[in-house]
């Protein structure tokens, strides 16, 4: 419990609530073990369990003719007030057209009663028919490159702006392995559009976008243990974004692979970090 209220204080320290970032150049870091308790796990093995059906499914029509599925999750309670959206962007083991295998467990937790009843928020899962970024290079070198069809996701997102409640200065990314790059690229190609995001395991763009994606609070999660995605290229991207004026927060996870730690799939202190961040009007 004490290292959750430490990070949730790290966290929260990490930018000003007002959304902008942090006096540039530094690094937030934090070091964790992820060793998750039983109730933790039995979390997980629910959300596994849980039905997608509170995911509404629809298909979008891109701006180039490509469509693209995606489910969006509503709050349960109307509100008259605009409320934030998270773009929940899937790992590789989502590709596809069936509007079904990109809620895995971790995009699941959206819907936990916890986190609907603290975090409401619209959350759209759209599903990329192919790969939303691709890998060259290797080790701290490894750099993801985009998708075509990241251009329609980036699309869809102003499309639901125009039709839904949405706070325009609280739009978000989230995302894990593949997800995780996507979302990165996403912040570097459309920063003005987003007021943080978190990613999870990801691969880094080319590090001369670091200017750009700066602009952006950030919230990067890495296991030194990740032999799929090089936790090195992480910490290069880091270490880039600070050499570019933003104050990137790094939460390193001592030995643990290519996975999101158990105890981050229902811990409210990255999502309060992440709502507490405020786009530029």
């Amino acid at each position: 419990m004490r290292r959750l209220l430490n990070l949730a204080a790290t966290l929260l320290a990490a930018f000003t609530i007002a959304g902008s970032a942090a006096q540039g150049g530094e690094i937030r870091e934090d070091r964790r073990i992820s060793q998750p308790s039983p109730a933790q796990l039995a979390a997980v093995e629910s959300l596994v369990k849980m039905p997608i059906d509170v995911f509404q499914p629809s298909v979008f029509a891109g701006p180039n003719g490509r469509s693209i599925p995606y489910r969006l999750l509503s709050p349960a309670a109307q509100s008259q007030a605009k409320l934030p959206l998270v773009i929940a962007l899937h790992a590789s083991g989502g590709v596809g057209t069936d509007n079904v295998s990109q809620v895995g467990p971790f995009i699941r937790s959206w819907a936990a009663p916890s986190i609907a009843r603290e975090f409401p928020a619209y959350v759209v899962v759209p599903q990329f028919p192919t790969r939303s970024a691709n890998y060259t290079g290797e080790g701290i070198n490894r750099a993801a490159a985009p998708s075509d069809h990241l251009v329609d996701v980036l699309a869809l997102v102003e499309g639901l702006k125009q039709r839904l409640p949405i706070d325009p200065q609280r739009v978000y990314l989230v995302g894990f392995s593949m997800g995780a790059s996507a979302a990165i690229i996403a912040a570097a190609t459309k920063p003005k559009t987003f007021a943080g995001g978190v990613a999870f395991s990801g691969v880094p763009p080319q590090r001369g976008l670091a200017k750009q994606a700066a602009k952006v609070p950030f919230l990067i999660v890495h296991g030194t243990g990740d032999r799929e995605n090089p936790y090195a290229a992480s910490r290069s991207w880091a270490d880039a974004l600070a050499r570019a004026g933003g104050s990137p927060m790094f939460v390193t996870y001592d030995g643990m692979d290519h996975k999101v730690s158990p105890d981050q799939f229902l811990a409210p202190e990255w999502r309060t970090w992440l709502f507490s961040q405020r786009a530029p009007r």
